[in-house]
């Protein structure tokens, strides 16, 4: 049986991208643990922060306590 669940209760994927590659596929088939991969996004740029799919808020990282954090700059409005 269900339970009653209010809306504010509902879980929901919340993602940080902090940039994209494109790589060809002979060199993802030669990833090793190591490598590193150039981004489109420099060190100190705002980041993405995606509700679902849908990009929401700019951000950029930090910390709170001993955990990765980010913090919202903006909320990114739909065009």
């Amino acid at each position: 049986m269900m339970t009653h669940m209010d809306i504010e209760e509902l879980p929901f994927n919340v993602t940080a991208k902090i940039g994209k590659a494109e790589i060809p596929m002979s060199a993802y088939l030669g990833l090793q643990v190591g490598d590193i991969l150039l981004l489109d996004q420099k060190v100190g740029e705002p980041f993405t922060i995606e509700v679902g799919e849908k990009a929401c808020f700019s951000a950029h990282p930090g910390l709170s306590e001993t955990r990765k954090a980010v913090k919202i700059d903006e909320r990114i409005h739909p065009r």
